[in-house]
């Protein structure tokens, strides 16, 4: 604890430091030097809670007092449930054949939501046109997919995914995507739309998973849509994948992967 007298900063500290020994989460901490604050400007005078100190304090609790990431891995394995799950929760046949290309496409190519599904611009998620299916002699090999914006693309340059057709007759993203196809006849715009032309929204896509989650029993506040990118490291890590290549199929400039690699929770 900073011990001084007269500052109103390091007293600003001394709070925190009083809170943090009781053992309050930050986010209460957070909350009552955020009322000292408050209390301070309707007096019109200067704000303590503002200095450098007392944010770095705040920073420091959240640091030390981080929840740890509960968040479990929808591998290839797992995700056959989810899928299953979507003929009983999902009314709409049109819908299931998206969320059933969706959810394959997510995790075999490592995307993360907010690539696939628009959240606030429709621009930055990728489009239609970047989307081609790879035939050896009229056979479908696989598909190629082109990023244009994701989280790591400080050089704002494209990256081309290849997804290869797998051999289950249902839990194929390849084959999945192509019947989508065979439904949503758009040539433009997201990858992902509905019948009426609307980009599919994060939050819709978000709220199909978590009730297919809750239909086979598992918790949905475990089960995200991080949980796509969580499983599809998971399981390049399980099949004995290097993390220079787990790293490159997932975008990841640096070893922060290894976070999202659990292989202590492949099972449910």
């Amino acid at each position: 604890m900073v011990q001084c007298t007269g500052n109103l900063a390091c007293l600003s500290s001394n709070f925190i430091g009083s809170l943090f020994s009781t053992g309050l989460s930050p986010s209460t901490i957070s909350s009552h030097v955020s009322t000292i604050g408050y209390i301070y400007k309707v007096l019109d005078l200067q704000d303590p809670t503002q200095s450098f100190l007392t944010k770095k304090n705040l920073k420091g609790c959240h640091s030390v007092l981080k929840s740890p990431d509960s968040r479990l891995p929808i591998t290839l394995d797992i995700l056959r449930k989810p899928i299953t799950a979507l003929n009983h929760v999902i009314p709409h046949a049109v819908n299931r054949s998206l969320l059933n290309a969706f959810f394959l496409i997510a995790v075999n190519g490592f995307f993360r939501i907010g690539e696939l599904a628009v959240k606030t611009k429709a621009d930055n998620v990728i489009a239609r046109p970047d989307i081609h299916f790879d035939y050896d002699k009229q056979q479908m090999k696989g598909v190629v997919l082109v990023l244009r914006h994701y989280k790591t693309n400080v050089e704002h340059s494209p990256i081309t995914i290849y997804v290869p057709v797998n051999s289950s007759p249902v839990n194929c993203p390849v084959r999945a995507l192509h019947e989508y196809f065979t439904v949503f006849k758009h040539s433009t715009g997201p990858l992902f739309q509905f019948m009426d032309g609307k980009p599919v929204s994060y939050s819709y896509v978000t709220e199909q998973l978590r009730k297919t989650i809750s239909f086979i029993g598992l918790d949905p506040k475990q089960y995200t849509g991080y949980s796509f990118r969580i499983g599809a490291a998971t399981h390049a890590a399980s099949i004995g994948l290097a993390e220079n290549v787990i790293q490159n199929l997932g975008r990841w400039n640096s070893k922060t992967m290894r976070r999202y690699t659990r292989l202590q929770c492949l099972s449910i």
